[in-house]
């Protein structure tokens, strides 16, 4: 059931929304649907777009935005419902704040003890994944500071909050996680893969770099045998390979002769095992 409150809370309309939380509005009021209420509204509400500054080797900048974090917190102080979960997916405000990016309407929900550990019903990511995963570093830090777990696997492909920032080569991201003590071995269900997995294969030096400053370990092998080093080769990412081996790593047992007489060609010389 569609409200006033809710065309209220779009346009953040705060003097009307005074006037209707005086009148006791229903706060817990959901469209027929179920996939919005007051409080995810506010949340998700875009205003005051603007640019982030471009990042060291991006080659674009990205678009942030902020919620309607004035109406978040009135809806907060007025009693609204903080845990509440859309019905489709399982999404509270948290999780759509750390996903929109929206710093200060995270802010007002974890102030009021907003609870960090509600799931997506459909992925099984925390608030803390899909902050890494959609580049939100702000948001990753408000969450760290209250204490979420850096390690907590999805249940469906086992990745963690650093696997998927460097998935997608999230660095800022992935600098955060790691700074914070993030556990660098923990591994894809399938594939068995870690991040640093992950990174070698992608044309992304800083990334690798991050990982082995944090004391990744170049030697993890995946379920097939291949480390960093053999996915780095199988990618044709020199650098990576050089940056590899200058840390000790050594070839898994599916060493490939064409990688050998690739890289040699180019000036890095691998051993094969």
């Amino acid at each position: 059931m569609v409200t006033p409150i809710f065309a209220t809370v779009a346009n953040n309309n705060l003097e009307i929304l005074d006037m209707l939380l005086d009148k006791n509005a229903t706060l817990s009021v959901e469209d027929k649907d179920g996939s919005i209420f007051p409080l995810l509204l506010a949340t998700v509400m875009v205003r005051n777009v603007s640019l982030r500054p471009e990042r060291k080797k991006k080659s674009h900048t990205k678009k942030y935005t902020q919620g309607h974090d004035d109406c978040v917190l009135k809806l907060l102080k007025a009693g609204a419902p903080i845990d509440q979960r859309r019905k489709h997916d399982g999404t509270t405000a948290v999780f759509a704040a750390s996903a929109e990016g929206h710093i200060k309407c995270l802010q007002h929900l974890l102030r009021s003890g907003a609870d960090i550990n509600i799931p997506s019903t459909v992925t099984g990511l925390l608030p803390q994944h899909i902050a890494s995963h959609l580049d939100n570093p702000e948001c990753l830090k408000c969450l760290i500071e209250k204490r979420c777990d850096l390690n907590y696997v999805e249940p469906k492909e086992g990745y963690s909050p650093l696997m998927i920032a460097s998935r997608a080569m999230n660095t800022e991201c992935m600098d955060i996680l790691v700074r914070a003590g993030a556990n660098m071995e923990c591994k894809t269900k399938q594939e068995g893969n870690t991040a640093l997995h992950i990174c070698a294969g992608k044309d992304d030096v800083e990334a690798v770099k991050i990982l082995l400053a944090g004391g990744s370990n170049v030697h993890a092998k995946a379920e097939d045998g291949d480390t960093p080093l053999d996915i780095a080769s199988l990618e044709l990412q020199a650098d990576n390979v050089r940056i590899l081996l200058a840390k000790g790593a050594v070839r898994g047992i599916r060493a490939r002769s064409c990688f050998l007489i690739y890289f040699t060609t180019i000036g890095i010389r691998i051993t094969h095992l």
